[in-house]
């Protein structure tokens, strides 16, 4: 009977660990941002990338590096290259985001983002295939950048 005991309480606990061991790689495999847009067009070689990407802003709006978390990446439906917004979360719990267009082949890739004030945030809208950009803030203007 005592071995039975033992037996049974060492399943439970294997079963209890192994199930927060899998609950953590779930959660870790759902951090991970999608690099293809549904159009099948690459928005970057790799998350590295992004995250320069992101530290580059950073460094452009408040002069100095800053911890962020994983963006998250909205994309824009358009039918050739791809169009996304990239939004970041600082560790203060402040918002930002700039988007990123990218053409088919070997056309530049653009950063769209508003210049003025870091609180200011970009916002593509979609009309028949195109989108435009405005910036949230009255004394923002929108700017272009080749990455």
């Amino acid at each position: 009977m005592k071995r039975n005991t033992i037996t049974l309480l060492a399943f439970a606990l294997l079963s209890v660990f192994y199930s927060c061991t899998q609950d953590d790689k779930s959660s870790d495999a759902s951090l991970q941002v999608s690099l293809i847009a549904p159009n099948g067009g690459r928005l970057a070689e790799s998350e590295q990338q992004v995250s320069q990407w992101i530290e580059t802003d950073l460094k452009a709006k408040f002069g100095t590096k800053k911890e962020f978390s994983l963006p998250q990446i909205t994309y824009f439906a358009i039918k050739d290259g791809v169009i996304a917004s990239i939004s970041y979360t600082l560790e203060d719990g402040s918002s930002n985001n700039f988007i990123v267009k990218k053409g088919e082949g070997d056309e530049k890739t653009y950063k769209i983002a508003c210049s003025g004030d870091a609180c200011c945030q970009i916002i593509g809208t979609e009309s028949g295939g195109t989108v435009e950009f405005t910036c949230s803030c009255n004394d923002c203007a929108v700017s272009y950048e080749v990455l």
